[in-house]
């Protein structure tokens, strides 16, 4: 049986993965967002809507138009990289992440990531 990086590789779509790579602070200690400097990769990911338990764990912070992104297991994704969260685009949306999950596929036991993500902007 495929593992879920073969299943994401063969059955996923190609989005834009947006990540931070440098930044500066301010004269107050805060993220000067002119000095964000981002880089961005295609990758393939398995889209689909959040769980009901994913909505009910993060409530008021995943919106009704929230996705939930299953990429490779090697992909560094982070809700908490300095400087910003990354941001996917899906179907010329962008979306920001809310939670990453490291976790295994229930059937096969392999690794996999799952990324929950809101439209930028909320509800």
């Amino acid at each position: 049986m495929a593992g879920p990086d073969a299943i994401v590789a063969a059955h996923g779509v190609t989005v834009t993965h947006e990540y931070v790579t440098d930044y500066s602070l301010d004269a107050n200690g805060q993220v000067d967002p002119g000095s964000v400097v981002t880089d961005s990769d295609d990758i393939q990911a398995i889209v689909s809507k959040p769980s009901e338990e994913d909505t009910q764990r993060h409530e008021g912070r995943l919106s009704t138009g929230g996705l939930r992104l299953t990429v490779p297991s090697d992909r560094d994704v982070s809700g908490e990289r300095g400087g910003r969260r990354d941001r996917f685009q899906v179907d010329d949306e962008w979306y920001e992440v809310v939670e990453v999950q490291d976790d295994e596929h229930p059937v096969t036991g392999t690794a996999k990531q799952t990324v929950l993500v809101d439209r930028l902007g909320g509800r």
